[in-house]
Formats: C-alpha cells, structure tokens, sequence
C-alpha cells in the first residue's frame, strides 16, 4: 500500500481552524493513494509550540503586524522553534493549516512537509487531498 501522511492543525479535529503559529496540536492521518480514503493515525501535541516564559509563537498581533525578528512585543518566527515543528512532522508529506506565512512554510519545506491553507473540514480537506493526489 502506498500512503501519504498528513498532518491536520484543528482545535476539534472537524475542522482546519488553527493557524500554524498556534497549532498545539495536530492530528495525523494517512491517504492510500490507491483508493482515496483516508483514516486517522494519531493525535499528536507540539511541546515546542509553548514558549516558557511568552506563550505561543506566532506572527500575529491583535493590533498590527509583528516583523520576523519579534518585534512589537511579540515571539515572531524563531527558527530554532520552526526547525523543531518541522523535524516534529518530518513524517508527513502535507501540513493542513489555516494560515502560515512565508518563513515557516520555507522551513518546513526542507523537512519535505508541504504547508496547505484551507478552511474545509477535516474530512473535506483530506477528501479534496486525496482526490488531486490520486489523478
């Protein structure tokens, strides 16, 4: 059986809701590439999405935009944090996100884990995945 394994950043695990910088949680699920369908492997926490003393990293900010370098009081893109989510999911081929931006989608890219913003269900996502995967 050939197989693709993807990882899914959803709070519930219904729907793709969890952009990446927030993601403390993904759920795995492997494709058969032979007949589409798709069945969920695990649950899987993201230790290194917590920062100690600043919470999760992210690029977002309620009231403007933060820099790569974490400016403005929040964590920013630290690449030692990013390389740790990609080496988390290193046995994925695709990363179902909500949104993520440029630097972490390059990163995890050298991981071979191809970032996919959507906003479908889960079951949806997976569906469509498998469909362009499979023809």
């Amino acid at each position: 059986m050939s197989a693709v394994r993807v990882a899914a950043a959803t709070t519930d695990g219904s729907k793709v809701d969890t952009h990446f910088g927030q993601a403390k949680r993904v759920f795995i699920y492997d494709i058969d590439l032979e007949d589409g369908t798709f069945h969920k492997v695990e649950e899987r926490v993201l230790n290194i999405a917590q920062s100690e003393d600043r919470g999760t990293f992210s690029c977002e900010k309620s009231d403007r935009k933060c820099s790569d370098r974490g400016d403005n009081g929040c964590i920013g893109h630290d690449s030692e944090k990013l390389d740790a989510v990609g080496r988390e999911l290193s046995d994925c081929q695709y990363f179902l996100v909500s949104k993520i931006g440029p630097k972490p989608q390059k990163i995890l890219l050298r991981y071979e884990v191809n970032a996919l913003e959507t906003d479908f269900s889960v079951e949806d996502a997976l569906r469509r995945l498998a469909n362009f995967l499979i023809k």
